[in-house]
């Protein structure tokens, strides 16, 4: 048995023709009735996809109107942006001095020297008690290494370093120093790590500040720019929301298209099962009067 459909209600290809008028008739119907309920079932697919798409389109839409919404504040914000208030920005920004600066590329040399500098205080119980600069609760008091220790006190340019305050006070070739000379180079780094410590945000703030100066500068091109885009981002709105009516006008004739396909579907199982019952009545008729 084949068919070839060409509507719902043109049957094709279906050899009746060692059938009775009854089965004929039925198998008509039958098949009828399969038809029409394949399409509807494509029917319905074909809605669930154009359905699909409108929900797509939709949220597009939706993501291109955040946009639109995320330029005009960004355009309202570049147009509130002032010379004086840039300037009242980097007058109050932070000031790194050069010795900060430099202090921040060696943290962790300043903070080891100053560490073992506490060790060897630990060590001492009077200011005026002249102690070796390297003996502290790591290492004893070591001619090589308290020399490395003096050479880094120099090199920093702490106040009250010199050939006086560091040499060597008891004569067994290290280096030595006051205690209360310790203190005061300790107190010193320690001021020196804590504003080594702050240039990373300083730094930060700095070119946060060098941003808006830039920014202010540039204001009347970026302000075009995004006026431009806003103009071509409301453009492509509009068309998508054309596109929307027009799939929603769509939408409606399938839907229409649906349910007159379920009209005719139920119909068709209708007429078959009236058929099948007045063909079963007929039988039951001819059985009575039989007997």
């Amino acid at each position: 048995m084949t068919f070839d459909i060409s509507s719902t209600n043109a049957i094709q290809g279906l050899d009746i023709s060692n059938m009775d008028i009854e089965t004929a008739l039925l198998a008509v119907q039958s098949q009828r009735a399969n038809l029409l309920e394949d399409q509807l079932k494509k029917q319905l697919e074909d809605v669930q996809k154009r359905n699909n798409n409108i929900i797509s389109m939709n949220e597009t839409l939706n993501a291109k109107r955040s946009q639109l919404a995320e330029m005009e504040t960004e355009i309202g914000r570049l147009s509130t942006l002032s010379e004086s208030d840039v300037a009242a920005a980097e007058a109050a920004g932070p000031v790194i001095s050069a010795q900060a600066a430099s202090d921040a590329s060696k943290l962790g040399d300043l903070t080891s020297l100053r560490d073992a500098l506490k060790g060897t205080l630990t060590k001492t119980s009077s200011d005026t008690q002249w102690i070796g600069i390297s003996n502290n609760s790591t290492m004893l008091d070591d001619a090589a290494k308290s020399k490395e220790l003096a050479a880094q006190l120099k090199g920093l340019g702490l106040s009250g370093v010199d050939d006086k305050t560091l040499k060597d006070n008891d004569k067994n070739g290290t280096v030595d120093a006051t205690a209360a000379s310790l203190k005061g180079w300790v107190s010193e780094l320690d001021s020196r790590i804590a504003e080594a410590g702050k240039v990373p945000e300083q730094m930060a703030q700095l070119e946060q500040i060098a941003g808006q100066r830039a920014e202010y500068q540039n204001k009347d091109a970026a302000i075009a720019d995004l006026k431009k885009l806003k103009t071509d981002l409301s453009t492509e709105i509009d068309n998508l929301k054309t596109s929307i009516d027009s799939e929603g006008n769509s939408q409606q004739m399938e839907m229409l298209r649906l349910q007159s396909l379920s009209n005719k579907r139920n119909e068709a199982f209708d007429m078959m099962s009236n058929f099948i019952k007045k063909m079963q009545d007929s039988r039951s008729a001819i059985i009575s009067n039989m007997r």
